[in-house]
C-alpha cells in the first residue's frame, strides 16, 4: 500500500504519515473488543489444535494494538494453569517490545497499568445465568446489532414503536442507566420524565407511573412529530426521545420476561449457582433436580432457557451420572446438536459425569 501511494499524484498533497493503531473496537468508553466471535473452539477443542496458534497471536496483536493506543506499557498476569493465557501473555509481552523499538517517540504513562489474562475456563456459569441489569437484559432478549436495538415483531408494542433504536455510549441517559437493575431502570425514566414535564410547559400533561401510559403521554406531547422532524437540535427532542425509547425497550424487556417464564428460570439458576436458596436454606440436589425437571417439561420454555438451565445444573453440581443426563434430555426433548452442546463442555474444564451421583429420577 505504501509503495502505491509514493507513486499516486496523491502523494503531493500529504503533509504527514502516521499509522494508528486501532485494531480493536470500542463501542463504550470503558469496554473495548477485539471482535472475533466464536474463537472458543480454537483455543480449546483438540480438532482445532492447528487453528490456536493463529488466535493466540491475533489476540497479542489486538492486544498490543489497545495498549499502544492507550500509552500503556501494563504489567501483564495471567492465570497461572491456563497454557491459553500463558501463552497470550508470553505472546503479548514479545509483540509489546518489538512494537516499542520502533515506536521512537512514543511515551507510556508513569503510573503503569495491569493487564490480567484469563480464559472461559476460569467460570463456566457466568455466561450462561440470565442477568437483569439493563444492557445484559436488553441485549440477552432482544435483537441487538452493534449499537442498533430492534423491537421484535411479537412484542405488544405498537408498529411505529417499534425502533430501530440506537444505544450508543454518549447518550447521558442509557450511560446512566445500562449497568442498573432493570426495575430502578423504569423508576428512573419516570422520575426523569416527570421532572421533564415539570420543567417544560410543552410536556405539561397530566402523567403516570405506569409504564405504557407514560409511552402513551410522550407520543401524546404538543408538537411531539414536529419536533422529531424540524426541531433537531432542540433539548427537548432529545429528552424526548430518550424518554420514549427507554420506555418502549424497558416495557418490552418485561414482557419478553413473563412470556419466557424467566422468573422461575432465574430463582433456579440462582439457587444452583450458590447453593442457597432466597430464604438462606441450603438447596438439596433432590429438590434441585425436581425443579429443573418441571421447568424442561414446560412446552412454554424455549430450547435455549433450557439448555442453559441443564448446562448450569451440571457445572454446579460438578457433573450428573450419564443416565441422568440422558433422562433429562428425553424430558425436555432436546436434539443431537443440544447434547453435543453440553458435552462439549468438557474441553473448558467442565466434569461431565459423577460417578458418586446417584439417580433419583427413576423413582
Amino acid at each position: 500500500m505504501m509503495d502505491k501511494l509514493s507513486v499516486s499524484p496523491i502523494v503531493d498533497h500529504f503533509q504527514e504519515f502516521k499509522e494508528l493503531p486501532f485494531d480493536f473496537e470500542a463501542f463504550e468508553s470503558n469496554v473495548c473488543l477485539l471482535g472475533r466471535k466464536c474463537t472458543i473452539p480454537s483455543f480449546f477443542f483438540p480438532s482445532r489444535e492447528s487453528a490456536c496458534q493463529a488466535e493466540i497471536d491475533r489476540t497479542a496483536v489486538q492486544l498490543s494494538s489497545l495498549c499502544v493506543a492507550l500509552h500503556e506499557l501494563p504489567y501483564v498476569r495471567y492465570a497461572a494453569k491456563s497454557h491459553v493465557a500463558e501463552a497470550i501473555a508470553m505472546k503479548f509481552e514479545k509483540r509489546m517490545n518489538s512494537l516499542l523499538r520502533d515506536l521512537k517517540d512514543w511515551k507510556s504513562h508513569d503510573d503503569r497499568a495491569v493487564v490480567i489474562i484469563v480464559e472461559r475456563s476460569i467460570d463456566t456459569v457466568a455466561p450462561l445465568i440470565h442477568e437483569y441489569t439493563y444492557q445484559a437484559m436488553l441485549n440477552d432478549l432482544l435483537e441487538v446489532d452493534g449499537e442498533v436495538v430492534q423491537i421484535p415483531k411479537s412484542s405488544k408494542t405498537s408498529a411505529d414503536s417499534s425502533g430501530p433504536f440506537t444505544l450508543v455510549d454518549n447518550e447521558a441517559l442509557y450511560r446512566e442507566l445500562r449497568h442498573e437493575h432493570i426495575s430502578l431502570v423504569t423508576q428512573a425514566v419516570v422520575s426523569r420524565f416527570e421532572d421533564f414535564k415539570s420543567k417544560n410547559a410543552t410536556a405539561a400533561l397530566k402523567g403516570s407511573d405506569n409504564v405504557k401510559d407514560m409511552i402513551a403521554v410522550a407520543k401524546a406531547l404538543p408538537q411531539y412529530r414536529t419536533e422529531m422532524q424540524i426541531v433537531i437540535n432542540s433539548q427537548t427532542f432529545v429528552l424526548t426521545c430518550q424518554f420514549s425509547k427507554h420506555m418502549i425497550i424497558a416495557e418490552t424487556c418485561f414482557d419478553l420476561f413473563d412470556e419466557r417464564k424467566l422468573r422461575d428460570c432465574s430463582m433456579l439458576e440462582q439457587d444452583m449457582a450458590t447453593g442457597i436458596t432466597e430464604a438462606g436454606d441450603k438447596t438439596t440436589k433432590k429438590d434441585l433436580q425436581s425443579r429443573l425437571i418441571k421447568l424442561i417439561k414446560d412446552p412454554a420454555l424455549r430450547p435455549e432457557e433450557k439448555l442453559r438451565l441443564i448446562m448450569i445444573y451440571i457445572i454446579t453440581q460438578d457433573g450428573i451420572d450419564r443416565d441422568t443426563r440422558k433422562t433429562l434430555f428425553d424430558v425436555g426433548n432436546f436434539t443431537a446438536a443440544d447434547e453435543e452442546a453440553v458435552t462439549n463442555l468438557l474441553h473448558l474444564g467442565v466434569t461431565l459425569q459423577n460417578v458418586r451421583d446417584f439417580n433419583i429420577l427413576d423413582a
